[in-house]
């Protein structure tokens, strides 16, 4: 029998780093661990740890595809566990990894990836300079909102070389089906924000994370919320089953 409890642990903790960890020692299989993320509203989302240590030929097309383009020095924000790390060193690029999550971080230098311990939005000022600037894995979620997003997006240009790109995963809320997204969405709208942008909080077994902004838009939102930031939407690539896109940025 399946028992269930409503007791959450105090705020504040790596959830998804614990769940990923776990999953990593018990040998990346999937029905190990699971994370949740939870919206604000209740909706909970249950995500098989092993999503975060797979390897690409497992992925879904689109996200197969946006790694490919990516030369010279890569910056991997929100590496996670290194799974596009380590495809791409797979391919002999030079890659280093940001991630905020202890645990994640753990996983990924036992790995071999070369990843440092940072906020996205406090990026440390050696990191150096990068051709290539990804936020895959659904990390154009990390932009958070409007104004964040921007600042978040003009921080980045002091990062890249010339003709650096970034290079970006999203999910359009706009094509999400159920009824609950769209009341979400329109409660958002009617708040003052925007319309993907959800409040969340990670949890794995006791561990329970801070609650966070994580920002699903449109191309079109995208491509607007880039404008004065440096960055110019230059090219896309759609998943016409899932609503998944990915989505290049070109400085200047």
């Amino acid at each position: 029998m399946t028992t269930t409890t409503t007791t959450v642990a105090p705020a504040g903790g790596d959830a998804i780093g614990a769940a990923v960890q776990a999953c990593h020692r018990a040998g990346s299989c999937a029905g190990i661990a699971h994370a949740v993320l939870e919206r604000d509203d209740g909706m909970l989302t249950v995500n098989d740890a092993a999503i975060y240590l797979s390897e690409d030929t497992t992925w879904s097309e689109v996200e197969r595809r946006a790694p490919l383009a990516a030369t010279g020095m890569v910056l991997d924000l929100g590496c996670g566990a290194g799974r596009h790390a380590r495809a791409l060193m797979r391919r002999g690029l030079d890659v280093r990894g940001v991630d905020n999550s202890p645990g994640m971080v753990a996983v990924a230098h036992s790995l071999g990836v070369d990843v440092e311990l940072a906020d996205l939005g406090a990026l440390p000022a050696d990191l150096g300079t990068f051709d290539t600037i990804l936020l895959l894995g659904g990390n154009l979620g990390l932009l958070g909102s409007l104004a964040a997003g921007r600042d978040i997006l003009s921080s980045l240009t002091r990062l890249a070389r010339s003709g650096a790109r970034i290079i970006g995963t999203g999910i359009n809320p706009y094509r999400l089906t159920h009824a609950a997204h769209q009341r979400y969405g329109e409660g958002n709208v009617a708040a003052g924000r925007m319309f993907g942008q959800y409040r969340m909080r990670a949890r794995f077994e006791d561990v329970s994370s801070d609650w966070f902004d994580l920002l699903l838009l449109s191309p079109q939102e995208l491509g607007g919320l880039a404008e004065g930031t440096g960055w110019t939407l230059c090219d896309l690539d759609e998943d016409d089953t899932f609503p998944m896109y990915t989505a290049t940025l070109r400085l200047g």
